[in-house]
């Protein structure tokens, strides 16, 4: 398949509309549609369906999709390997990941993989455990790494450790002696619980309801760096596991008490790569010091 005709597929395939990926491309539309076309014409099936809100990927062309992302990030490895064997520099790793365990715990790895690969660069982006899959899943990262309750489409767990569910807070709290916590020990106290969706609040929803418990947060918020700060102001509750606070429990500042809840220890740390896809060598070594470090 004739590589350019490839790309602007995948532009298609980005922006949803031939006149974006005309612009992105700097090209004319109408050339685009014609390598489409060309496409269409050598898998003998459409690719999109046209519709009012745009170009939308047909059965044939999520295939085929899948294919070129793979192709085009294959290419590149080659390229930025022998590009970096001829210069003796350092590669680019890029990593999607959620706010917990982009806080610390990856700035920790990053700088102990520099110390040994100097001019290595990386690019961390911090989204949603969605997010995070659908990146890794279409090749825009080289890794993801997220908490999961479940196996995810499109992507290779390269390591799952169970992460359960702890209750963080001030040392000073009238909890904070307790070795474990039930559910009922919290309801009294103030929370803060990341937004419906997620998965800690999602397991938390649910053990809540079994347990004919409610609990109504101070505070809900998407960044748990938010969560963190007015805990230390209001004394409040919030939920964590031990990789995304290791650092900080060292201090001891801060206790992370186990809850006694089974249902809550479910919850896996996931390392995540593209389905099928040969990493680069110095992103394979990146991601076994990931791994050994959740260890």
């Amino acid at each position: 398949m004739n590589s350019t005709a490839l790309r602007y597929f995948l532009e298609v395939v980005r922006s949803g509309s031939l006149n974006q990926a005309a612009e992105s491309l700097h090209i004319a539309a109408s050339a685009i549609s014609r390598q489409i076309a060309n496409l269409e014409e050598e898998v003998e099936a459409q690719l999109f369906e046209r519709r009012p809100t745009g170009m939308v990927l047909s059965p044939a062309g999520e295939v085929l999709a899948l294919y070129a992302r793979r192709a085009d990030l294959e290419q590149k490895r080659v390229l930025a390997e022998i590009r970096q064997r001829a210069a003796e520099g350092g590669g680019l790793i890029t990593i999607a990941s959620t706010g917990g365990i982009a806080r610390k715990f990856l700035p920790h790895v990053m700088h102990l993989f520099t110390t040994k690969h100097r001019k290595t660069r990386f690019v961390l982006t911090v989204v949603s455990p969605k997010s995070v899959i659908e990146k890794v899943a279409n090749g825009e990262v080289d890794l993801g790494i997220t908490f999961s309750v479940k196996p995810s489409k499109g992507v290779c767990i390269e390591h799952a450790a169970r992460s359960p569910l702890c209750a963080l807070m001030q040392r000073g709290h009238p909890l904070a002696d307790r070795k474990i916590l039930t559910l009922a020990d919290l309801q009294p106290y103030p929370m803060g619980l990341t937004e419906e969706g997620t998965t800690q609040r999602q397991l938390f929803d649910l053990c809540c309801q079994t347990e004919g418990i409610s609990v109504l947060p101070v505070l809900v918020s998407n960044d748990s760096e938010v969560l963190r700060g007015f805990m230390a102001l209001a004394n409040t509750i919030i939920l964590s596991s031990k990789v995304s606070v290791q650092f900080e429990l060292s201090s001891g500042d801060l206790v992370c008490i186990p809850l006694s809840n089974p249902e809550l220890h479910l919850r896996d740390v996931q390392v995540l790569t593209m389905l099928d896809r040969t990493l680069p060598v110095d992103v394979q070594e990146f991601v076994r010091l990931v791994v050994k470090e959740i260890a």
